[in-house]
Parts: C-alpha cells; structure tokens; sequence
C-alpha cells in the first residue's frame, strides 16, 4: 500500500551522529521525547519551543507524567538537549550545540592505499569535527540558505537565535506559619477592591489573621488563602431568605371541618 502523500513530502532532519553515538545510550521513551524536541524545534526552523508535558505525552504516546520527565532528565544528562525554565511559564527546550558527555565514537575501516599513489602516514578518515559553515546573518537567512549542521540537524544560526540560558529556577515554596508582619499589600488591596465586596476590608484582615495565628498551621501561599478567605466572608455576609410561616391571625380563620361519629359506634355515644 502506497504512503500517504503527507508522510512522503513533508520532513525534518535528525544528525547522524543521534544515531551513531547516541542512540545506544539513549532509553526509548528519550528517544520519543528527542524527536519531539527535533521536531519542534528545527523542524519549524527554530532554536527554541515552549513544550508542555501534556503535549510530550500526545505526541509521544507516552501515558505517565512522571515518564516524560524522567525521559527529558536523561536527555539534559546526555547533554542533548538544554531546558530554559522561566517562572509561570512553559519550559522552552531547545538542541544542545555541544559535544556529547560520552567519549567513544564509531569506528571507521581504514581506507586502502592506492597501488599507484605513494604510501604515507595520512589517512583519509572522515574527521569527527564538522568543517566551519559560512556565517549568516539574519537579514541574509532565506529558506534557501538553511543548512543540515551535523549535531543539530538544523539551521544557520544568527546572533538572535544564540539559545539564552536562563536563571536556575527558583526553589518551590515550603509551607510556612502565618508571617507576623503579614498585611494587605497595593496589589491584595486592588484585587479587593475589584470584587466588590460589600464589607470592611481592615476588619475582616484581622479577622482573618486572628483565626490563622491561632491555628497556627502552615501554608505555602498565604495571599492565596487570604484571598479565599475573602470570597468566602462575602458569601457568608449575603442575606439568606427566611421561611414565611402563618400569623396568628391566619391560625384563628382556618376551617379544619367538622369532626363526625360514626352512628354504629355504640361505646362513642356516651361522650
């Protein structure tokens, strides 16, 4: 059965030193998350990509979160590929230009000697550095100009797509007890005052630390359980409708009818 057209002409190049070098060291379910590096990166013609995990687990077939990223800490380890992490965003990766942490490399059969041409102590092995390309700059880079660089399988780079390395990122927070200098900051003060909510706002702040401090018990994001607390307290200052129960005056008009003894009840007669 003939291939889809799809598969046949649309592509993107992988090196072949992933192949020669790395591949034996390389687990499978790295493997599937290298190429979908590859292929959102060079293979759209850029240095970087934000990749969710979700998005590693859909293309990947992978089912586990924990798998995709055990999978991309062993392709960080390899020095394959370089993850740029920035707070509140989505991990960019990107290819890593360097050599790989590993040292053996394959082996290549020496080239026989020509019987006409003199013997001498050089042999024609193909190097392990790839030879210098041309430098280019952004204004010359065309769809034309884009060259196969044998570790990334990609473009030309520029000065603007040089990989940024960004700031180690930063510790996650511990849970902590209510701070004792906790108070309302301009920006809790905005959020308050964009809800509308109809009570005081000094009061039920320290309401709300009277509770916590007396509790004592620790939390991460205490902004965050503040701001519940408020939704909360408007919740319980709206009014609750109350149940009409009937006045006395309309106990006094209500006809429960008439209260009839049967006629064969002999032993009733008498009451």
């Amino acid at each position: 059965m003939t291939a889809p057209v799809s598969r046949l002409s649309n592509s993107f190049t992988m090196a072949n030193a992933i192949v020669d070098l790395d591949l034996r060291h390389m687990s499978g379910n790295a493997l599937k998350c290298y190429v979908v590096i590859v292929r959102k990166t060079t293979g759209w013609n850029k240095v970087t990509d934000r990749i969710s995990i979700r998005q590693f687990m859909d293309f990947s077939g992978i089912e586990r979160r924990e798998t995709v990223s055990k999978a991309l800490r062993e392709l960080e380890a390899m020095g394959l590929i370089v993850r740029h992490e920035r707070s509140g965003r989505i991990t960019e990766y990107s290819l890593n230009f360097e050599e790989p942490t590993h040292t053996d490399k394959p082996s290549y059969p020496d080239e026989p000697t020509h019987p006409d041409k003199p013997s001498d102590t050089h042999t024609d092995k193909p190097s392990d550095t790839p030879p210098k390309k041309p430098y280019t700059t952004k204004d010359t880079v065309t769809k034309d100009t884009v060259t196969k660089d044998t570790r990334l399988g990609a473009r030309a780079t520029t000065d603007d797509d040089q990989p940024k390395f960004s700031e180690p990122p930063a510790k996650p927070k511990r849970k902590q007890p209510l701070p004792d200098d906790f108070a309302v900051t301009d920006a809790m003060r905005a959020w308050f005052a964009e809800q509308g909510f109809g009570f005081a706002l000094q009061g039920e702040h320290e309401r709300f630390c009277d509770y916590w401090r007396g509790r004592g018990e620790p939390m991460k994001d205490w902004e965050a359980v503040w701001r519940n607390w408020m939704r909360k307290a408007a919740d319980f200052a709206k009014p609750k409708p109350q149940a009409q129960r009937p006045s006395g005056h309309d106990l006094s008009r209500m006809d429960y009818g008439e209260t009839r003894i049967p006629k064969d009840v002999d032993w009733l007669q008498g009451v």
